[in-house]
């Protein structure tokens, strides 16, 4: 008999984190498990001071966020999407497996009562860098059985808190939604792309600058920048996109030669896999999810954190030598298109004990 599945998201959206869930939770549900995609309309803790001034701001935008989005999502998924007034075991039927999704959901998991389901923790990332560090690392403290995204995350927690996980599932890339249908447009004029975010371990800063300055010394190059915001005071020519999605992401991803990656930390990125799929040739540092395939010159190049000139220096040597981006964006993809979401259902039923 097949199990009855919960995740536990903290919110209705649809960010990296949570896409990947989905794309784990259908290929769990084409195999014959009951999947549910929970969220509250309150939201649980964000890190705040309980009572001060933003606590109550963004538990108030939190619940007007989810009174206007209800179910709605923008994802293409046929699991049973449930939403609750808060996490409680009054609202939270038997399950078999209960999985916490974000840090911020894994206390309520782990006080419901056991009808509810044997409770996991799924790490996405750690996120030393913020401010509710210390309430996320109680959460990764308690004794809940987890799993982890990557494996610079189940070294990380070894090593610096001695807390052990059960397992390492990575997120897999559906290389179909991405790869090109029509070929890319000649290289003649490269053009060179990124996904822009305002998050600070995003180190756009950082990819921009190398543009720029490329952009100084090879006048024909083509930029495109994507993402929800904007990013200010632009000083070099460039194409924005808003929130590409579906069919017009690909086609972003179709135009762009170059893909640049220069993120300070991630969980497990979906860009770089994202441009991989896409045949693009890939320039990214070594975080998130490139650990756990990237070879440097091989299948991208991998360039030091917070360096602008790195990633410069990396634009110039693969523009110079075509021969090198051709085998990049060769091994590139046939290294993308192994990491399929069905070999990660696979682990995810082991991890679980699931398999029938």
């Amino acid at each position: 008999m097949k199990k009855n599945i919960a995740f536990i998201f903290p919110y209705n959206t649809w960010g990296g984190a949570f896409r990947s869930t989905y794309s784990l939770g259908s290929c769990l549900l084409k195999r014959g498990y009951n999947i549910d995609i929970i969220f509250p309309i309150i939201p649980p803790r964000n890190g705040y001071k309980k009572f001060s001034f933003k606590w109550f701001y963004i538990k108030i935008r939190g619940i007007v966020r989810s009174l206007l989005r209800g179910k709605k999502i923008r994802v293409d998924t046929d699991l049973n999407i449930i939403m609750i007034p808060w996490i409680s075991s009054l609202w939270i039927k038997n399950y078999d497996y209960i999985i916490a999704n974000h840090w911020n959901t894994v206390e309520d998991i782990y006080h419901l009562p056991e009808r509810c389901g044997e409770k996991w923790h799924y790490i996405r990332d750690i996120e030393q860098w913020s401010f509710y560090f210390e309430q996320e690392l109680k959460g990764f403290k308690l004794p809940i059985k987890k799993i982890v995204v990557a494996n610079w995350i189940k070294d990380f927690l070894l090593k610096e808190y001695n807390i052990s996980v059960n397992a390492v599932i990575t997120n897999g890339t559906e290389v179909s939604r991405f790869e090109i249908i029509k070929d890319k447009p000649p290289l003649k004029n490269i053009c060179i792309g990124m996904c822009c975010s305002d998050h600070p371990m995003k180190g756009i800063e950082y990819g921009l600058e190398a543009m720029r300055k490329v952009s100084l010394v090879k006048k024909d190059l083509k930029f495109i920048l994507f993402g929800y915001k904007k990013p200010s005071n632009l000083n070099f020519k460039c194409e924005w996109i808003q929130a590409p999605m579906g069919e017009n992401l690909r086609e972003v991803y179709r135009r762009i030669h170059i893909f640049i990656s220069p993120s300070i930390q991630e969980g497990f990125h979906n860009p770089p896999r994202e441009a991989m799929s896409a045949r693009c040739a890939l320039i990214a540092t070594n975080v998130g999810c490139i650990p756990d395939f990237g070879q440097d010159c091989e299948n991208m190049l991998i360039v030091k954190k917070r360096s602008s000139k790195d990633i410069e220096e990396a634009i110039k040597k693969i523009i110079d030598d075509k021969s090198l981006m051709k085998k990049i964006v060769r091994n590139a993809f046939n290294t993308i298109k192994k990491q399929n979401w069905e070999s990660r259902a696979n682990q995810f039923e082991r991890t679980l004990s699931i398999r029938d």
